[in-house]
């Protein structure tokens, strides 16, 4: 049998439509009552949003000012600074060399610090210098009590071998 409905196909023995929840044959106790309207959702209509227009912040620093032009002799200087920390880091081991090298890096980058250059050339050739006079004092060290020690060996062993008999 067909639901009247709906018009779906649904078992005979059926008294309500399995599809659309119709009454298909009147119970034999109660009177027919009228058929409810179908229920109809209604239409939902989305709401159209204006999209928001952003516009960037200006953002100012207060108390900001462009960076101090550096003068060419404060960027010489911690040129200078720099490749004399290196040359001491290098020569470290040579003796008096990396301890004398390491001064005058330390003494170029105090120059460029008066000249109003604190740039990271002058901190670089401050750290080789002091590291530079470090070595280059520990390494002079070693190197002079080497030599005090092969001159004390070779004369106390200088006695030994007398070849005039």
């Amino acid at each position: 049998m067909f639901c009247k409905n709906c018009g779906k196909e649904i078992p005979d023995n059926a008294t309500f439509c399995t599809y659309c929840g119709a009454q298909v044959t009147a119970p034999q106790q109660q009177v027919q009552q009228p058929q409810q309207p179908v229920y109809q959702q209604p239409t939902y209509q989305q709401p159209v949003y204006q999209q928001p227009t952003y516009q960037q912040p200006v953002y100012q620093q207060p108390g900001y000012a462009p960076a101090p032009m550096e003068s060419p002799e404060g960027k010489s200087a911690a040129t200078a600074a720099l490749v004399w920390g290196i040359v001491s880091f290098v020569l470290c081991a040579v003796p008096i060399l990396g301890f004398i090298f390491g001064i005058i890096g330390i003494n170029k980058a105090k120059a460029a610090n008066r000249l109003g250059v604190k740039n990271g050339m002058v901190t670089a050739g401050k750290v080789l210098s002091i590291i530079g006079l470090i070595f280059g004092i520990f390494w002079t060290i070693y190197w002079i009590v080497v030599a005090i020690i092969a001159i004390v060996a070779a004369t106390a062993y200088s006695g030994y071998y007398d070849y005039s008999w």
